[in-house]
Formats: structure tokens, sequence, C-alpha cells
């Protein structure tokens, strides 16, 4: 049992205005694709910095908790943030971790979703890509046209003349098979009263 439809050989114009769309519709999915990859990329660049900032932050922040838990207060101060109490420094210095540590993370992600556009990014970047991808465009857009100009022109109008020809040669029957009706029943009508 076959699930897929079959293509539409039928015609040379259907199948070519067919196979136009479905190319237009596999390029313009790869165009969005290769438009994520370099928002991803985008996004990665500007996560680098960020990140870097934040692997200083928690080295400053681990020898900061190491220093008071060894009791050494004075050592390692992290930036300005001087509390009274030492719990509530190591608790606020486990969020900033936690943070940084998120940041971290969201720059690993953007950056392992960007590799595939960073392993060709000197192949994508060249120009070449826009070029190809102008030139499916415009073969797909051509086909399309091609198939639907020609699909409408020599085999939609003729379909259509020949319909409404079929039509007008019907209502004539019809006209024809009324009029022998009421010829049949004047006939009829005309012996009855003869009788």
């Amino acid at each position: 049992m076959n699930i897929l439809p079959t293509p539409p050989t039928d015609s040379l114009y259907k199948f070519s205005a067919i196979s136009g769309m479905l190319i237009i519709i596999f390029s313009l999915a790869c165009y969005v694709y290769l438009t994520f990859q370099i928002s991803n990329m985008q996004k990665t660049t500007t996560l680098m910095g960020q990140a870097r900032l934040a692997d200083k932050s928690i080295k400053e922040i681990d020898c900061r908790i190491n220093a008071i838990k060894a009791g050494k207060v004075d050592e390692c101060r992290y930036k300005e943030i001087k509390k009274e109490n030492l719990q509530d420094e190591l608790e606020l210095l486990e969020i900033i971790k936690k943070n940084e540590i998120s940041t971290i993370q969201e720059y690993d992600k953007f950056k392992t979703l960007s590799q595939p556009l960073r392993d060709n990014i000197d192949w994508v970047f060249n120009g070449v890509i826009y070029y190809i991808f102008m030139f499916i465009e415009s073969l797909s857009c051509a086909l399309l046209v091609f198939g639907f100009s020609g699909w409408y022109t020599n085999i939609q109008k003729p379909t259509n003349e020949l319909t409404l020809l079929d039509l007008k040669i019907k209502r004539l029957e019809l006209i024809k098979i009324e009029h022998e009706v009421k010829k049949i029943s004047k006939h009829y009508r005309f012996s009855a009263t003869r009788n």
C-alpha cells in the first residue's frame, strides 16, 4: 500500500510548478536555519565577554569563600561587599556565584548551538552562499511561473472551454427535448380531443 501520493507526472507544467514551489519552501527553510545560526553566533559573541567576567568573578568568589572558611576575613575581598555577618556574606556570595555559573552555562549552550556555523564561517560569510540562494530562488521562481502559466494556458484554459462548450451542448439538447415534449404533448392533446 503506497501512502505517499504519486508525483504529478500527468503534466510537465504541473510537475514543474510543484517542483518550483517545493524548492522555494526548502530554500526558505534553509535560509531560516542560517538566520537562526547567525542569531546564535551573535548571542554567543555577546555572552563571551560576560562569560569571561563571570569566570573571573567565580574565581574571586571562591577565593573569598575559602578565606572566610579559613578564618582570614580580611583576605580576598570581593568587590565592595562588606557584611557585618560573615554568614550573610557567604549566602550573598553563593547567590552571585550561581548567577555567574548560569551566565557561563548560557554561553556554553549558545556556543554549542552555533558550532555548525563557526565550523563553516568562511564559506558562509564570503558571499557564495547568498549567490547560491539567489540562484536557487530564481530557478525555482522560473519553474513556478513556467509551470503555472503553461498549465493554465495549455491545459486549464482548453479544459474550461471544453466544459463551457459541453454546457452549451447540454442546454441545446435540453431545449430540443423540451421542444419535442411540447410537440408530443400537443399532438397527444390533439389526438385525445379527436377521440
